[in-house]
């Protein structure tokens, strides 16, 4: 979920939104000054009913991440 890496240009796609803005958003984790990823979301259910959450938020300098389990309830 972080990567940076951007797509070729012969692979981009034509959006109207311009070449660098197609560039910037290609990847899978977008970084910029004006644009971004702003979190990463898991949810994993097991065969037991168990559910975990995790999401990391990226703003500011560092990562926070925040971890829920629950069990499903009939």
């Amino acid at each position: 979920m972080l990567d940076e890496e951007k797509a070729p240009d012969d692979l981009l796609p034509e959006t109207g939104v311009g070449y660098e803005t197609e560039k910037l958003i290609s990847s899978i984790f977008i970084k910029s000054a004006v644009y971004g990823t702003v979190c990463t979301t898991v949810i994993l259910i097991d065969y037991n009913d168990h559910v975990t959450f995790a999401e990391k938020r990226y703003v500011g300098i560092e990562p926070h991440q925040s971890t829920f389990s629950f069990k499903i309830q009939e």
